[in-house]
């Protein structure tokens, strides 16, 4: 068998390399782009050195102060002594640390990047025979190492960096497996040439590192913040405002070095970008003059089509991370999304592609243009097989797996299990089913649901056997009908409600404020809430409109909550088990998992009143903090708000008690209250109680949806096996 494995590997090595025809035509560049790359690139580097004189000429101001600012000393007695200290020192300890803070970023170090995942010729000797001959057709220096990731993305780059750059011909280059997925090798292989385009002319080459590398620089020590600034801050916050006002004086010294380097970073992000766009058309020529201009259109939408995909499967693990669930190949899950892109995915893709202008700020031309650039090169390319790019590699899924768990290591760490894996197409399958409950809510409530207010049933385990069907038939129908003639009333209702809640959160927020003694101006919020007696009378007005609503839509309501449960209570009848064979499994799935659920999270809504405000509160609390409004009354009100959390999240544990979590998960016994409440709120701790409380509501709200969206769906099943067909989709 390995022999015979080894025979084919060499067939088909030999027919994706024999089928390079010849090499490209060479992509020459005029001396006028060679003279404009070389002056980008010494604007680049003076910028830095521009910095570098502006922070010696501050230390030198600095040192000026030191030496011939304590005469000051010689001139005052008695207590002015104090002031002239402070006179001397306060500028002296800032300056200093300004100065520090200055060329701090001359030496600060990249972020380390993830481990990849790197090939060796013996594992995958196809797909480095391909780049081999790929490189000598773009005349690019071959690649020393070849990795993969699970991103939409292909790239080549200096190994060792300025090392690298000086030796020359030392590349890595990486693939992610969603291209190879998701493409032919002719569409794969024109993107390599494309990157292996940007290596083919060796100054170019190593005046765009300096270039990319200069205003990389400048754009991560403008935008990062370190242990350094968050000492600062809190130093100037903590410390009496004798002693701050020093390190209020080293901030602004701070905050004004960052300017400087915001205003050297604008100027060589749009020198770089100039160059750069232009880069990425001689690289684009590489790209179809290797696969043919007649590619590059349809390469750019599909490599559009991937990233959508890419964004809806982090969508898709973020969901199933929440039960503890993984898909084990995140490329496949990638490529299964691509071929069921809804039809906005792709009327946003046209837009992008046809409507889309370049910025001058953009380092790379937008695709309209580069496509049109492409399509002028008129060329025939010197390859043409358009197999699955997946051919490349010996065993493709094993790769796709391993740099899947290697993803998951890098982003999760310690959080990441393998037993979490779960194959991907169990995880679209609950996408899926997530979707189609989500859709039978909306036909079966025609949008006329909301999660704010309570939905009852009578029971939580259906009713038994009540005999053979009767006229349920007529019944619901009416029902359904008294909800259609009910709807646009309805839909005010919720409007009016949602309005209502909305001004409730204002007032608990301005409530908060006013409690610990901000000024609240009248145009802060929608609504005049500037006093203690307009907070309360906004809030009865709030919930009178509540009341009201509530009241207005009682009709809607009832028929909603009775033909519910009328159309459940059938699943136990014996008519209905004779015909429909899943019923005994929906029983179970009702009784066991639904209804319970149901039942708690519906009687569980006033309390999560209580728990949305106080977290409303405490996320407005934790803004102000952060905004530097560190007041004792702020500071007061914030401990009463986690005290106040603790006990009510203690309270709705309490109240869901063991209910189980009505949907897949990684742990059996998963219940409500663990899911919803997993951490606790601590004590003068904002950082752990954000972390406990930041999604309670959301996850709630979600988890009602899903189970009233999966007791809709079975509703469905019941009211169609009379002969109701669902009602029609509601318009968006």
């Amino acid at each position: 068998m390995n022999a015979q494995l080894s025979q084919e590997t060499k067939e088909r090595i030999e027919s994706l390399v024999s089928a390079v025809q010849g090499r490209i035509d060479p992509v020459r560049t005029s001396m006028q782009y060679k003279l404009a790359l070389l002056l980008a690139t010494i604007v680049m580097v003076i910028l830095p050195i521009i910095y570098v004189g502006l922070a010696c000429a501050f230390a030198a101001l600095v040192y000026f102060h030191a030496v011939h600012s304590v005469g000051i000393f010689t001139h005052v007695r008695g207590k002015g002594v104090i002031l002239a200290f402070v006179v001397y020192v306060a500028p002296l300890f800032a300056g200093i640390t300004a100065v520090v803070f200055m060329f701090r970023p001359l030496f600060s170090r990249r972020p380390q990047r993830e481990k990849p995942e790197s090939l060796t010729r013996d594992q995958e000797p196809v797909l480095f025979a391909f780049v081999d001959r790929l490189c000598a057709a773009v005349y690019a220096p071959k690649p020393r190492r070849i990795d993969v990731d699970c991103e939409v993305n292909a790239s080549a780059s200096f190994r060792r960096g300025v090392l690298s750059m000086i030796l020359g011909r030392d590349l890595v280059l990486t693939i992610g497996m969603p291209l190879v997925a998701g493409m032919n090798v002719r569409q794969l292989g024109g993107i390599l040439a494309h990157e292996f385009g940007h290596f083919s002319q060796g100054g170019g080459m190593r005046l765009s590192y300096i270039i990319r590398t200069i205003s990389g620089w400048f754009t991560r020590v403008v935008y990062e913040r370190d242990s350094w600034d968050i000492n600062l801050e809190r130093w100037s916050k903590e410390n009496d405002i004798r002693i701050g006002i020093i390190f209020y004086v080293a901030r602004g010294f701070v905050w004004f070095a960052r300017k400087v380097l915001w205003v050297l970073m604008m100027i060589g992000h749009g020198v770089a970008g100039i160059m750069l766009r232009q880069m990425e058309f001689d690289a684009d020529r590489h790209e179809v003059r290797f696969a043919g201009s007649n590619q590059i259109a349809g390469t750019t939408r599909r490599l559009h089509e991937l990233m959508v995909a890419h964004r809806m499967a982090i969508s898709d693990l973020s969901l199933a991370f929440q039960e503890e669930r993984l898909a084990d190949d995140v490329t496949k899950l990638i490529s299964v999304n691509s071929e069921n892109l809804p039809p906005k995915a792709e009327e946003y893709i046209n837009k992008s592609i046809n409507e889309g202008k370049t910025g001058w700020l953009d380092t790379h031309p937008c695709d309209r243009e580069r496509i049109e650039s492409g399509l002028k090169e008129n060329a025939r390319g010197i390859f043409a097989i358009e197999l699955p790019a997946s051919a490349l590699f010996v065993d493709f899924a094993a790769v796709c797996r391993r740099a899947t768990i290697r993803m998951y290591s890098s982003q999760l760490g310690a959080q990441f299990r393998k037993e979490q894996l779960q194959a991907s197409e169990e995880i679209v399958r609950n996408r899926e089913q997530l979707k189609a409950g989500g859709e039978a809510l909306s036909r079966w409530m025609q949008d006329g649901w909301t999660p704010l207010q309570s939905f009852s049933l009578p029971y939580s385990s259906l009713p038994a056997d009540a005999g053979p069907a009767g006229t349920e038939k007529e019944q619901i129908h009416r029902l359904r009908e008294i909800m259609v003639d009910l709807l646009g009333q309805r839909k005010e209702c919720i409007k009016q409600i949602l309005e209502a809640d909305s001004s409730l959160a204002d007032v608990g927020k301005a409530s908060l404020l006013l409690s610990a003694n901000f000024r609240v101006p009248a145009a802060t919020f929608s609504q005049d809430l500037s006093s203690n007696d307009r907070v309360q009378a906004a809030s009865r007005v709030a919930n009178q409109k509540w009341t009201e609503a509530e009241i207005d839509s009682k009709e809607f309501s009832n028929a909603a909550e009775e033909r519910l449960c009328m159309a459940l209570s059938l699943l136990n009848t014996s008519d209905l088990r004779q015909t429909i064979p899943e019923s005994e499994q929906w029983v179970k799935e009702c009784n066991e998992r639904l209804l319970p659920a149901f039942q708690s999270l519906n009687k569980a809504l006033p309390a999560l009143t209580s728990l949305r405000s106080e977290i409303d509160r405490f996320m407005t609390c934790v803004r102000l903090l952060q905004n530097g409004n560190n007041t004792e009354g702020l500071v007061s009100e914030t401990k009463k708000t986690i005290s106040e959390l603790s006990q009510l999240t203690r309270s709705f544990r309490e109240h869901f008690g063991k209910t189980r979590y009505p949907f897949e998960h990684l742990d059996q016994e998963m219940t409500i209250a663990k899911f919803l409440c997993s951490k606790s709120p601590v004590r003068d701790e904002l950082g752990a109680t954000f972390e406990a409380v930041a999604s309670i509501a959301d996850d709630f709200f979600q988890l009602s949806h899903r189970v009233m969206g999966r007791l809709c769906q079975i509703a469905e099943e019941v009211e169609r096996h009379l002969g109701l067909e669902p009602l029609p989709k509601p318009p968006e």
